[in-house]
């Protein structure tokens, strides 16, 4: 996870927002499912993901306002796993590994399926 965020070390803060429904855990603890950090760098923005919701994928509409017709290339990395506890361990060090994620660009707007309890990395050119 560490290096799905990396991007942003040292980068300019963006302001984010997500319209998202609620999740809840042990009876009274709700959370957004969806949450996000965006930042640039070097012309390069990053956008993250994560979904805490155990269950239910989500589909992701990320609108970088004023950027129609600048955008070159996008790829989305996803890490995640079938159970909420899978671990990387010294005998299974490949148990769970990042991904390639399909995103499709429509003018200023990038459309993705968030999988279930996973992190999603976003790299805009």
């Amino acid at each position: 996870v560490f290096h799905m965020y990396k991007a942003h070390m040292d980068a300019t803060l963006l302001h984010s927002t997500v319209a998202t429904s609620s999740v809840s855990f042990e009876d009274s603890l709700k959370v957004q499912a969806i949450t996000s950090s965006a930042s640039k760098k070097d012309g390069v923005y990053t956008v993250t993901l994560s979904n805490a919701d155990l269950d239910k994928n989500h589909t992701v509409s990320v609108i970088l306002a004023n950027l129609e017709g600048k955008i070159n290339s996008v790829s989305a990395k996803v890490l995640a796993a079938d159970e909420m506890n899978t671990i990387n361990t010294f005998d299974c060090p490949d148990k769970i590994v990042e991904k390639d994620l399909a995103a499709k660009v429509n003018g200023d707007e990038i459309l993705l399926e968030v999988p279930a309890r996973s992190v999603v990395s976003i790299t805009i050119k």
